[in-house]
């Protein structure tokens, strides 16, 4: 890794990353292979959702949520491999959008659940899906663009979906928070799916509580209680448990996805702890600190 402010990290950590990265490609390309086919195996939960007029939803939002996160994920192997760059803050940002929408997609697609419940989820995850668009389109006055041939708003989408889930009996229920679903579908122990999240998230929104898991280290000659800048650190470790959190929360998903797609799935693939994780530190970037 080049060595400055930005990027320096010793080379086992980089190893180790790299190393967790690596699968990332034969697991988008195990995605990919059922989403661009555009067939679902006969007999498989896919196959017999897509029987019902709203089946279509599951298939749909699951195989994008999907390869949504797989994006994020080789977009963070692109930044270490190829370009050799391992940011101070951003590419947890990166694992946690991975890790969002890996959630998401196990829970449209839980091969656990019978197929009615499934079609709960994934209207109400349309319905979700298009209340987002509503707002969006009012926030920039696309809602008051003309419309073209049989063009709808969110909002209109919305309300036939609605009166559609009334007449086809199917219930009424709410995509959970995105803390839940991660609590649930993003791994347990210790460093479980809400845990794994809430770190993410609060590197993400730049919270100051990160800095537990940071140090703040004095320049030179500079007294312990005098204010000024810091030199931040972190971790190695950080960055490897977010990344194998993602990672495995992604691998789940695929092989939930080729479950519900094939009803074959191949095993995840991931030991249950990232191994050779050190407790060497990383500099980040130059920031003040007020103390």
């Amino acid at each position: 890794m080049p060595d400055d402010d930005q990027t320096f990290q010793d080379q086992e950590s980089t190893t180790l990353l790299r190393q967790l990265v690596a699968q990332v490609p034969d697991l988008r390309a195990r995605e990919q292979a059922i989403v661009r086919a555009e067939t679902k195996g006969s007999g498989s939960h896919a196959e017999f959702d897509s029987r019902h007029k709203f089946g279509r939803f599951i298939w749909e939002l699951s195989a994008q949520a999907l390869g949504v996160a797989g994006d994020h994920l080789d977009t963070w192997r692109r930044l270490i491999e190829d370009a050799q760059v391992q940011p101070g803050f951003a590419h947890v940002t990166i694992a946690r959008g991975a890790i969002e929408t890996s959630s998401f997609c196990r829970w449209l697609v839980d091969p656990t659940l019978n197929s009615a419940e499934r079609i709960r989820r994934g209207v109400a995850a349309q319905l979700d899906d298009w209340h987002e668009r509503d707002l969006w389109e009012r926030a920039s006055g696309a809602d008051k663009m003309p419309r073209v041939g049989n063009g709808r708003t969110g909002a209109e989408r919305m309300k036939e979906l609605v009166v559609g889930r009334s007449a086809a009996g199917v219930g009424e229920i709410q995509v959970p928070r995105l803390i839940e679903l991660c609590r649930r579908y993003a791994g347990d122990g210790a460093f479980g799916g809400e845990a794994l999240y809430r770190l993410a998230s609060a590197f993400a929104h730049g919270k100051q509580w990160t800095l537990l898991v940071s140090s703040a280290e004095l320049p030179d000659g500079a007294a312990p209680d005098e204010p000024g800048p810091r030199r931040v650190t972190a971790l190695d470790t950080v960055s490897a448990l977010v990344t194998f959190g993602a990672v495995r929360t992604f691998a789940a998903a695929v092989s939930d996805f080729e479950a519900y797609a094939t009803s074959e799935a191949r095993p995840v693939g991931l030991v249950s702890s990232p191994p050779g994780l050190t407790k060497r530190r990383r500099t980040r970037s130059r920031n003040s600190i007020g103390q």
